[in-house]
């Protein structure tokens, strides 16, 4: 039936095929793992950038067409992997928790959330709905911004579909950032144009570079700045090699 979804919180890849939606459950840990140094293992996701790596290579191996409804917060989430609190806004700092709405949302499949959990990000939400009816958001090739040019703070990716490409940057330190523009997308931006950007407990709409001034501050030459606790969101292309 074209009005009925099946969804499943299991993540086995058997499900995976046979299911059109499944819960992601195996992400919950990253989580804390980039909010808690003490939650840190040798073998682990460190901080946003190995996140963003991560969720490339456990999205290579699903099968084909699987599709995951991503989510910081549920009813279970005061259980784990996190003691206490049940709210992430109430776990963590209020940037972090919005920075974590960001990147989470931000991930190829829908983004779910519980009744409650809007609080604090509701100027936010808005905003990370328009970005993913964006076409190239929603049917776009994924390019991760994981490469050594990247610092090991952010959090990016981009979707291209034909010459439109739109692009999330997330810093997640206490301190500035200036983030090199990788090489396959060619250190040339042409005509961006700021969709959002996040600065602390902020966020806003237009042409407002995260490091708080205009989109000529946030782009200088084959360079991003990223202001502390900060997110962009941007359209316009990378020209080809």
């Amino acid at each position: 039936r074209s009005d009925s979804l099946m969804y499943t919180e299991p993540s086995g890849h058997a499900l995976r095929r046979s299911m059109d939606l499944n819960y992601n459950y195996d992400e919950q840990w990253l989580v804390t793992a980039i909010t808690n140094p003490s939650a840190v293992k040798p073998w682990g996701v460190k901080n946003a950038k190995s996140l963003a790596r991560w969720m490339s290579e456990r999205d290579a191996l699903l099968p084909k067409g699987s599709l995951t409804a991503h989510h910081i917060d549920s009813h279970d989430t005061f259980w784990w992997p996190t003691w206490g609190k049940k709210w992430r806004r109430e776990q963590f700092t209020t940037e972090q928790f919005r920075l974590l709405t960001v990147m989470f949302a931000s991930l190829p499949g829908p983004f779910m959330m519980f009744t409650g959990g809007e609080q604090g990000i509701e100027d936010l939400l808005p905003l990370l709905a328009k970005l993913k009816e964006r076409p190239e958001w929603r049917d776009g090739a994924v390019s991760w911004w994981i490469g050594d040019e990247v610092p090991d703070a952010v959090f990016g990716l981009t979707r291209s579909l034909g010459e439109e490409r739109t692009t999330v940057l997330v810093n997640f330190a206490d301190a500035p950032v200036t983030v090199a523009i990788p090489r396959y997308l060619r250190a040339t931006v042409t005509s961006p144009t700021v969709l959002y950007s996040v600065q602390g407990d902020t966020s806003s709409s237009g042409a407002t570079g995260a490091s708080g001034g205009t989109i000529d501050r946030l782009f200088v030459e084959d360079r991003i700045l990223l202001g502390p606790f900060s997110a962009v969101a941007f359209s316009g292309g990378f020209a080809h090699e």
